[in-house]
């Protein structure tokens, strides 16, 4: 009895090891490098940080946009990159020098002797001031009729290009040009039919350059907005639009394509044009070619890898 439980233990060990292999860590190398091999920190900040602030009797919770903007920012400062990113963002605005800042408080200055982190917090403060106290303009009405077939956008490239304010040659110039552009208030980008960007009036939100995600429900009835905004739209991979955007060169208004910074998405361009080519909203898509058919597949498989510890996926 007892060896059989050790046989049925030591087979679900030998499955564990087979499922999670790519992400198992050798900590006898970590440790011979010098580096961390416990994890125990970090379940200590879980659960007195995170948890403690998701409770609803804490008096300032937090939400779970919040915190995911919150962590967000942690990363970028871990990384070494949030100076760089509010520089791009707003050219001038900090300075590393000791003369006085261009803000309206003339006091306000760079001391000699103040560090690094402490510099990019009262940056980072400064500016989402500035971003929280400007008036924008009205943005443009965007609701579930606004989209419709992704083919009956203009198609440039991969992707498919439209305008909600009738200004499409605009928009098509900036998506057209070899050196990028900023695109015109009501552009409309979309790679397939679930997720769309559309380009809001200038002051709408200038860390996303006034773009704003849709994820959206597309069937043959039409579609439905299931999420807008930035920080709480992801693909279907669990990715973050904003989060995969804002890597994009500022010559590019934040939209993604080859060589332009993002990191790169797990779809293949015959996945890409599957998905676009069997759009429910589209006439036809009921007729799926044998190619497209094969790419679906794929994607299916992708998305949902077989476990070889199931039977059933044998």
């Amino acid at each position: 009895m007892v060896l059989k439980k050790f046989a049925r233990a030591l087979e679900e060990f030998g499955t564990y090891i087979d499922n999670n292999a790519s992400g198992i860590v050798n900590y006898g190398e970590r440790h011979r490098c010098g580096e961390r091999i416990s994890t125990g920190f970090v379940e200590s900040t879980i659960n007195q940080l995170v948890a403690k602030r998701f409770v609803k009797k804490q008096q300032m919770r937090w939400t779970p946009r919040g915190a995911h903007l919150l962590l967000q920012i942690r990363v970028q400062a871990l990384n070494g990159d949030l100076h760089g990113v509010f520089e791009r963002w707003y050219p001038g605005l900090c300075r590393k020098d000791s003369r006085p800042l261009a803000f309206h408080t003339p006091n306000f200055r760079v001391l000699p002797n103040m560090n690094k982190a402490r510099y990019t917090l009262m940056c980072t403060a400064l500016a989402l001031t500035a971003v929280a106290s400007a008036a924008g303009p009205s943005p443009i009405p965007v609701t579930d009729k606004s989209f419709g077939c992704i083919s009956h956008l203009k198609p440039v490239r991969g992707f498919f290009v439209g305008s909600l304010t009738g200004n499409l040659a605009a928009t098509l110039k900036v998506a057209r040009s070899p050196n990028g552009g900023v695109y015109p208030a009501g552009s409309v980008i979309q790679l397939v039919p679930t997720e769309v960007m559309v380009k809001q009036p200038k002051g709408f939100n200038e860390i996303t350059h006034d773009w704003e995600f849709f994820e959206l429900n597309a069937s043959k009835e039409g579609t439905s907005i299931n999420k807008r905004g930035f920080a709480e739209v992801v693909n279907r991979f669990g990715g973050n639009c904003f989060g995969c955007h804002i890597k994009a060169e500022p010559k590019w208004d934040f939209v993604c394509e080859t060589g332009h910074g993002c990191d790169p998405i797990p779809l293949t361009e015959p996945m890409l044009k599957a998905l676009q080519h069997t759009d429910p909203r589209c006439a036809g898509s009921d007729n799926v070619s044998a190619e497209d058919a094969a790419a679906l597949k794929q994607l299916q498989e992708l998305t949902h890898p077989k476990n070889p510890a199931d039977p059933k996926s044998g």
